[in-house]
C-alpha cells in the first residue's frame, strides 16, 4: 500500500521523514509566514504555503480548501493552526482532518487551555487528538493523554511538560489512521483491534 499523501499544518516533518509514520508529506501549510515548520519543510523539499489572512472572512475559507485541495491529500493533520476551519472544508474532507489539542477535550477548549486548566484549579490536564468537525475543538476523540498539573505550575510550564506528549500522541493517532484503525459512529471513534 502506498503512503498516505498528508497536508500538514505545522507538525513536525520529521517525524514522517525518519519513517516513524508511514506517510508522504504533500504541503505544510501555515497561518504564520515565519514559521520554523515552513523552513524545514522546504529543506525536506515538501511544498509549502501560507494560509489567507483569517480577516478575509468566507474568501479565506474558499481559498484555504482550494489550496489545500490542489494537493490531494489523504488527510489533513492542523497541529497549531490558528484560524477556525470552516464547515464547508470539513465536510470536503470527511474523517480525513485530524487536530490536536492541548486539553482534556471537551473541558478548556480554544485558545490558553493550560491557563484555563490552572484558573479551574483542576488537578489534571493533557491533550487531546481527534477529529475536526467544523466546530470549535468539538470532533470525536482519537486519543488523550493526562498531564498532572503540580503545585507552582504555570501556563509555561504546563504547556511544556503538555507538549511533550503531544509529539508521542500525535504520530500514534495518524499511524492508526494510516492503518486505517479509526472507526468514527457518531461522537464516538474505536480503535480497530485494540
Amino acid at each position: 500500500m502506498p503512503p498516505a499523501r498528508t497536508a500538514i499544518s505545522r507538525p513536525s516533518v520529521r517525524v514522517i521523514s525518519h519513517g516513524v509514520l508511514d506517510m508522504e508529506p504533500t504541503l505544510v501549510l501555515s497561518d504564520r509566514p515565519d514559521a520554523a515548520a515552513l523552513d524545514r519543510a522546504r529543506r525536506a523539499g515538501v511544498a509549502t504555503e501560507v494560509a489567507p489572512p483569517a480577516g478575509e472572512g468566507q474568501d479565506c475559507g474558499r481559498k484555504l480548501l482550494q489550496c489545500v485541495q490542489s494537493y490531494s491529500p489523504d488527510i489533513i493533520a492542523l497541529a497549531g493552526f490558528m484560524p477556525f476551519v470552516p464547515p464547508d472544508f470539513v465536510r470536503d474532507f470527511p474523517g480525513d482532518v485530524i487536530n490536536i489539542h492541548s486539553s482534556l477535550l471537551p473541558a478548556s477548549w480554544g485558545l490558553h487551555a493550560q491557563q484555563q486548566a490552572l484558573d479551574c484549579g483542576v488537578r489534571v490536564s493533557g491533550c487531546t487528538v481527534h477529529f475536526v468537525d467544523g466546530g470549535l475543538d468539538s470532533g470525536p476523540v482519537i486519543l488523550q493523554a493526562a498531564v498532572a498539573i503540580y503545585p507552582g505550575d504555570d501556563e509555561g510550564t504546563l504547556s511544556a511538560r503538555t507538549l511533550q506528549w503531544e509529539h508521542r500522541l500525535y504520530p500514534r493517532a495518524l499511524r492508526l489512521y494510516v492503518q486505517d484503525r479509526l472507526q468514527i459512529c457518531g461522537r464516538k471513534v474505536t480503535i480497530v483491534d485494540e
